[in-house]
């Protein structure tokens, strides 16, 4: 329950990545929240912050049935508002394809440094959790 208002904390930060691109860096868009940019973070702030508290205690500190069915709607509205800031930081990553120009070859080199990394994680994982199954002594190697 608690890891969907990390989802909609990722839904939020994508917003403002992407809001700090369009606004900051291009200056082609502007921020319509009557806090402006980047006061309008607060705003939202003023909402996750405490809903995540809340549910916090709800969830972990609370042993009772009943806060847990307290924390189901706090946790379906927190996940509305990450989508609603999902689909803001998406429409300001539309501004981001138009606006970057990025030559093939740095293209290609970074989609092959992402692949890389990717497989050298996955490698490693298996690896640690292979060694972790197989016993550290044996009969067999006696």
């Amino acid at each position: 329950m608690f890891s969907f208002q990390g989802i909609a904390l990722a839904c939020w930060t994508f917003d403002l990545m992407t809001t700090y691109y369009a606004v900051d860096v291009t200056r082609l868009a502007v921020e319509i929240n009557p806090l402006g940019w980047p006061l309008g973070i607060l705003g939202a702030f003023a909402y996750y912050g405490p809903t995540m508290v809340l549910s916090y205690c709800l969830l972990f500190k609370m042993k009772e049935s009943i806060s847990l069915y307290a924390s189901i709607p706090m946790t379906a509205v927190m996940l509305g508002m990450g989508a609603m800031n999902l689909i803001a930081g998406a429409e300001n990553y539309k501004v981001f394809m138009y606006t970057v120009t990025i030559s093939t070859d740095v293209y290609y080199g970074l989609l092959a440094l992402i692949i890389t990394v990717n497989l050298a994680i996955q490698l490693t994982l298996k690896r640690t959790l292979t060694q972790q199954t197989k016993p550290y002594f044996s009969l067999e190697n006696v």
